[in-house]
């Protein structure tokens, strides 16, 4: 059996908003959306050259402005979006071959439960940090560094012998 117990504090936190970010449609979708916007508004002008250099430094800036506004904007909504994951949330897991028994406590709610392996839907392995993403319940958090019994490559070892994607 591996164990581990993470207490959540804020760079794990900013961690999963980074992956969840990632794995968003947003930084794919926003690019285009800059673009379909410059081609309306400024579509008429495209046959002047000297407008063409002022277009193109009016989308780099928007680029820039929009981006980085829509970036805090979502980081913000997911850190938000699930109030039981704040600083102080202690998550105790424990795999075995049958799936994950977890147990999460943040001062006010307690959840626990048990996780088969066919819901997990990957496992994002970052530097210190190891993120479940599942079907049913919010991501599981793991600190690599606070396994209790097994370390990390057994972990992940476990998860690729029952079939858990692994980014």
């Amino acid at each position: 059996m591996i164990e581990n117990t993470t207490t959540l504090d804020k760079k794990a936190l900013i961690a999963l908003n980074r992956a969840l970010f990632k794995r968003s449609s947003l930084p794919i979708v926003l690019p285009f959306q800059l673009v379909a916007v410059n081609a309306l508004v400024f579509g008429f002008f495209l046959d002047d050259p000297e407008f063409q250099i002022v277009l193109g430094a009016s989308i780099i800036l928007q680029f820039l402005i929009f981006g980085l506004l829509m970036i805090a904007h979502v980081l913000q909504v997911l850190s938000l979006r699930d109030r039981n994951f704040r600083p102080g949330t202690t998550i105790h897991c424990a795999f075995d071959e049958n799936g994950i028994d977890f147990e999460s406590q943040n001062g006010r709610l307690e959840t626990k439960g048990k996780i088969a392996y066919f819901l997990i839907l990957e496992v994002i392995i970052l530097k210190d940090y190891v993120l479940f993403f599942q079907k049913v319940f919010n991501p599981l958090i793991l600190a690599k560094s606070n396994f209790i019994d097994g370390t990390a490559e057994d972990l992940i070892a476990l998860l690729k012998k029952n079939g858990v994607k692994i980014k």
